[in-house]
């Protein structure tokens, strides 16, 4: 299984991996990160995390200014999930 940093890397090494011969889903699984729009586009579609990027722009902008302002740091969670498609075997996710 490749966990690429990103979508648009993940896409290209799932074009990487055909150029080599090597089968996706059935040799290899490719997961990407942040569920863009070509995610659902590629063939076969790409198995991503989906992260909220407006919500994480826009907490890492008040906790940056909060800082700023003497503010104390803090940890902040963000929902995720894991959207499933055609290139990932189901048994292949934990």
């Amino acid at each position: 299984m490749i966990f690429a940093f990103n979508d648009e890397m993940a896409i290209g090494c799932i074009r990487a991996l055909k150029d080599m011969l090597i089968r996706v889903p059935e040799d290899i699984s490719v997961i990407g990160v942040d569920d863009i729009a070509a995610s659902s586009l590629v063939s076969p579609t790409l198995t991503t995390v989906r992260r909220p990027l407006y919500e994480l722009g826009e907490t890492a902008a008040k906790t940056l200014l909060d800082m700023m302002n003497g503010g104390p740091g803090s940890k902040i969670v963000l929902p995720t999930a894991l959207i499933q498609r055609e290139n990932c075997i189901k048994q292949w996710v934990i």
